[in-house]
Order: C-alpha cells, then sequence, then structure tokens
C-alpha cells in the first residue's frame, strides 16, 4: 500500500512506480435455462502471481529552445525567411533550425519537440507612431522544418509567428517581420524643391556669392508612394503578454520592433558631386540623416559650374537621382572707363553747356563670370542724388554671336556674349523738365551695375558745367634765352604761349598751328578732335613746343586753348618769325691804310697770288 499521494518533482526529474500483481479464487455458476446444478460444486482457480512491473512518469517544465539563446549558432535565427524579410514575391519559404527541447543532464530527461505551427499576422495602427501585430492571424502546420507560404497579393507588413511545442505541453514563441512590396516607388512632391541653400536667393538659387561651404537641400521632397500614406516602417508594439522576449523578438536587424528611420519611407540619401564635367564624389552617404540637407566644403572658385547628384533611397532598395546645378561668382561686376565724351573726345568730367540734356555720358560694364543682369544710373545734385534723373538701360546682349570680330564685347563663362561699351544720352531730361543746370556747378552720376548673380558694383562720378571759354593768351618765338624773336637761322624755333586761363574747369590742352598767316578758328579746326593729317596742327598740354622752320620764309604760330569741357578759346597769334639761312654778301667794300698777308686764292676758276 502507498502511504504518500504527491509529490514536488523538478524539471527532469522522473516520477517512478513499481507494483506486483496477485490473482485467484473460485466461481459458482447455474444453467437457469435447464435448471441444472453442477453437482461438483464451486470450481476453484489457481492462485497466479505476476512478476513486479514499473510505470514512470517524466516532469518537463523546460519549453524549447533555439541556439541563437545559447549563442552556439552565430546568424542563425528561431525563424529564417529563406527569400529575406524584404521581398517582392508574395511566394515566401519558412524554414526551422537550431531548435531542441533542453534537458538538465540528460537528453531522456526531454519530452522532446512535439510540432510547429506557423500564423500569418497583419498589422493594424495604434496610432501615428506606432503598429501592433493583430492577434488573429491565418495558422499553418509544418512538416519537414520548412513550409512555403504565400502572401496577400498587396503591399504590407506581416508578423510571422512561430510556436514551438514539446510533449510535456511546453511553448516556445518568436516572431520575426516581413515586408511585401512589389509596386511601391519614390516619387517627387513638386511643392517642395531640391535647392541650394548656399546660393542666393535672389537667383532663384542657381549662383553662389561666396567661396565657402556649399549647402544643398530637399526639405519633404521624396517619399515612397505607399509608405507616405501608411507608415509600415514604424515601432511595433510588445505583444499584450509578453510571449515574444529576447531573441525570439525581433529586436534589431531588419524591421526592428524600435521601427526603422525614415523620412515619408526613405531610409538613406546619398549625394555625387560633380566641377564642371569631371566627377569628384560619387555615392557618399549624407551624414546626420533624418536630416534632408548637408553642407560640403567643395573648394568652389568663381566661374565654376558644379552639380550635386542627390538619389533617394527606400528600405526596398529603390532608388531616386536628381541633379542640381549651381554657378559660382562671388565678385561684383566691374565698371571702368566711366566719363564724359564729346565730338570723340573721352575722358571728360566737364560739361560745356548748362544744359544738361547734351550730357553724353560713356563707360564699361562687364562681368566675367556670370554677365550683367541690369544697369541703372542716377543724376543728382548730390552724392548718390537722382532727383534729376534715374533710369535703366538694357543689357546689350549679342544672341547667336560671339566677340571675334567684334569690339568692346565680352563672352561670360556661364551666359552669352555682350557688349561692354554703354553710352548714355540725358534726352528725356528736356521731357522731364531738369535740363536746365547752372554754370559753374557740380553734378553727381552714380552708375549702377548689378551681375548674373545679383551682385552689385556702383561708382560716382562729378561733373561740373562750364559754359564759358577760356580766356586767351599770347604766343612768343624764342631760340635760346631770348624771350622774343622776328629772325632766325635755324631750321627750329621754340614756341612758347602763355596767358590763357580758364576759372572754372582749368586747361585741359593747347592746340597749335604753322602757317604763312595766322589761322582762323575754323581754320584750326576747333569744334574737330580729329585731326586730319593734311594740316600743320600740334596738340600738347605743355606750354612751349619746339616747331620746325623747314624752308627760308615767314612764319607764324596761332594757338588756342581748350577748357576741361572742350571749349575753345580765341585764337592766340604770334607776331611771326623770319628764318633766313642764306650767308652775308659783301662787294664794293673800300679799306683805307689797309695791309694783308701774301695768300692763294681761287676765284673764278683760276688761281690767284695776292701780296
Amino acid at each position: 500500500m502507498l502511504s504518500q499521494t504527491t509529490w514536488s518533482m523538478q524539471d527532469g526529474e522522473r516520477l517512478c512506480l513499481t507494483y506486483k500483481s496477485q490473482s485467484g479464487g473460485f466461481m459458482k455458476y447455474q444453467d437457469f435455462t435447464n435448471k441444472v446444478y453442477p453437482s461438483s460444486g464451486a470450481e476453484i482457480y489457481t492462485r497466479v502471481s505476476k512478476e513486479k512491473n514499473n510505470v514512470c512518469v517524466n516532469f518537463d517544465s523546460s519549453p524549447p529552445v533555439h541556439c541563437s539563446e545559447m549563442s552556439s549558432c552565430p546568424g542563425l535565427e528561431p525563424l529564417i525567411i529563406v527569400q529575406g524579410r524584404l521581398t517582392r514575391n508574395p511566394i515566401i519559404t519558412v524554414k526551422l533550425q537550431g531548435w531542441k527541447d533542453p534537458f538538465p543532464m540528460t537528453p531522456d530527461q526531454a519530452s522532446e519537440i512535439k510540432s510547429f505551427a506557423i500564423s500569418i499576422h497583419k498589422m493594424k495602427e495604434v496610432d501615428n507612431l506606432t503598429l501592433i501585430m493583430d492577434e488573429k492571424g491565418h495558422s499553418y502546420n509544418i512538416s519537414h522544418n520548412e513550409i512555403n507560404i504565400t502572401l496577400p497579393q498587396q503591399p504590407a507588413l506581416y508578423g510571422i509567428a512561430l510556436e514551438v511545442l514539446d510533449n510535456a505541453g511546453n511553448v516556445k514563441s518568436a516572431r520575426r517581420f516581413v515586408m511585401f512590396d512589389n509596386s511601391s516607388e519614390i516619387q517627387i512632391n513638386a511643392m517642395k524643391h531640391l535647392k541650394v541653400k548656399s546660393a542666393s536667393r535672389e537667383t532663384n538659387f542657381t549662383w553662389q556669392t561666396h567661396r565657402e561651404r556649399s549647402c544643398i537641400s530637399w526639405e519633404d521632397r521624396y517619399f515612397n508612394s505607399y509608405n507616405s500614406k501608411f507608415n509600415l516602417l514604424r515601432k511595433i508594439k510588445k505583444d499584450y503578454h509578453g510571449v515574444y522576449q529576447g531573441v525570439y523578438e525581433q529586436e534589431s536587424g531588419i524591421l526592428p520592433i524600435t521601427g526603422t528611420t525614415n523620412v515619408y519611407g526613405v531610409i538613406s540619401y546619398f549625394y555625387s558631386w560633380y566641377k564642371e564635367e569631371y566627377a569628384m564624389h560619387r555615392d557618399v552617404l549624407v551624414p546626420n540623416f533624418p536630416a534632408q540637407s548637408f553642407c560640403q566644403e567643395f573648394g568652389v572658385r568663381d566661374g565654376e559650374t558644379h552639380t550635386v547628384t542627390i538619389t533617394s533611397k527606400d528600405i526596398m532598395n529603390n532608388t531616386l537621382s536628381e541633379n542640381i546645378t549651381f554657378h559660382v561668382d562671388a565678385s561684383v561686376p566691374d565698371i571702368e572707363d566711366l566719363w564724359l565724351t564729346k565730338d570723340g573726345e573721352r575722358q571728360l568730367f566737364v560739361h560745356n553747356s548748362t544744359d544738361l540734356a547734351k550730357l553724353v555720358l560713356e563707360f564699361k560694364a562687364f562681368d566675367s563670370h556670370s554677365g550683367l543682369y541690369s544697369i541703372e544710373y542716377f543724376l543728382g545734385t548730390s552724392l548718390g542724388g537722382n532727383e534729376l534723373a534715374y533710369k535703366s538701360l538694357a543689357v546689350q546682349t549679342l544672341e547667336n554671336q560671339t566677340c571675334e570680330s567684334l569690339v568692346n564685347c565680352y563672352c561670360s563663362s556661364k551666359g552669352c556674349c555682350e557688349n561692354s561699351l554703354y553710352k548714355v544720352h540725358f534726352n528725356h531730361l528736356i521731357t522731364n523738365r531738369t535740363n536746365n543746370g547752372q554754370h559753374n556747378r557740380d553734378y553727381h552720376l552714380t552708375i549702377k551695375v548689378t551681375n548674373g548673380a545679383r551682385l552689385v558694383s556702383i561708382q560716382h562720378v562729378d561733373i561740373l558745367t562750364d559754359d564759358s571759354p577760356p580766356v586767351k593768351g599770347v604766343v612768343v618765338e624764342s631760340t635760346g634765352e631770348d624771350l622774343d624773336i622776328d629772325y632766325t637761322k635755324e631750321a627750329s624755333v621754340m614756341v612758347r604761349w602763355k596767358g590763357f586761363i580758364d576759372h572754372e574747369s582749368g586747361i585741359m590742352k593747347y592746340r597749335i598751328a604753322v602757317n604763312d598767316h595766322c589761322l582762323t578758328a575754323d581754320e584750326m579746326n576747333v569744334y574737330s578732335h580729329h585731326i586730319p593729317p593734311n594740316l600743320s596742327l600740334y596738340e600738347t598740354s605743355d606750354q612751349t613746343l619746339k616747331m620746325d622752320l623747314p624752308y627760308d620764309g615767314r612764319y607764324y604760330f596761332s594757338v588756342i586753348a581748350y577748357n576741361n569741357a572742350l571749349e575753345p578759346s580765341d585764337v592766340a597769334c604770334s607776331d611771326g618769325v623770319v628764318r633766313d639761312s642764306t650767308p652775308v654778301i659783301i662787294f664794293d667794300l673800300v679799306l683805307k691804310s689797309a695791309k694783308s698777308k701774301p695768300i692763294i686764292g681761287c676765284y673764278k676758276s683760276n688761281a690767284w697770288h695776292k701780296n
């Protein structure tokens, strides 16, 4: 007889009962049908004894385990998706390897694995940041440790749950996630832009106007067509019962429960950089994801063109590449040779009339990198003032032309060819009734030039109005230190003049003419500043000039002075000088009480001896 009916057992222990059975006795019977009673009485059976028998119960409280839990099978997972957990094929193969039922000491203490069961679960949305695996699922029984499963024909994230059962009824659960997507793609949000943030906003981010780091931005421009609407890369909530723990939960790797960092389904960005047509970097990972911009020192220089390719990549390895090109110009445009012109004469800063409508302004403007965008000019009575005139000039581009046969022309490195010489006429002042100026007053002209990179250059020039001619002076001829001569035997003479005065703008130059008479102003061509080659006219800023006397005769020297407004004075003429290069002839010479020494001389081809 057993005196104990309950036992406390540990995992792996076995409870065995040993028993011995005996049988025997007698039997009485009566034949009721025939009413016959055996006369022999009870039939006695011989007592039989049976040998001892054992009955054992094994106690197994440990669930099955996978070898990865003990780190004895590096790289092997509790359930293996042969095609990978990112697939474009709805048919997947699940393999199971490395499972066993643990035992404390000897293998016969384990109850062994009884079955594997697989279930496929859809993902539900908890909130904008979280998904959860639906507890409802479609179950499959596995034989031979492998099964083929067909997923629904739509992009989705699925949970694959594994339940491993041993013969003692212990269960171990594991899960992994599979993303099926055979149709999504990366697309562009046309409302957002890829741009060079370091470039000038005024140029629509086309021109970078400094030589520092270049910054590229694409905020909210790229998205995955499916994940932007229902983001499958969000974090996944733990199951309610906590059955998935440790290596049996997808805590790392692809599609972890912590979620995959993404921007509208995009998981990484790459950039390639090209300077002109040469690749400098290819497919460089943009740092600091999920930032949608980066800055890089490209070593840019004026006149260069740089192209950056941004490549977006989603978790299914779909990619989309887009280029952005920018130019570099950190220098302002050039303004040169800013002055007035008159009758073809340049470098004037004095206007010869109080009528400002007769002003003709000339200057050169150009930018060899980005070309010109706009030209403006201002005329006022104070520096930077525009009360008299403000106007824009059209940039003179040369469509389909080069500068090979043109002067005052240039071609920018990133644009078309343009004229560089500009002339401004102020006739419009008459319409505005601002053309009447004042004598001996300064006016300020300002030129503002903007290049294609929207950098600005400004230059000023002061203009004086002077409508009075210079005062006429006097002209004399001299040789050496003589102040004035009337005759000379030399082939040249020094002409000097003085007394030409202009109190407002000063004397710019003198024009000198030599002739056999004093010239008039018309003869000296005073209003032409291109001296014809057939006239003996000379110009100088000095007050002396050495003049040739090619033959004997009387010469007159005519001089006019021009002030800085190119207004001529009256003609001043010398009293003339005579060149006489012939020797003195002596005849009918009478000498009294003269003496001479004997000499031999020639006279009319005859030799003479004179005592």
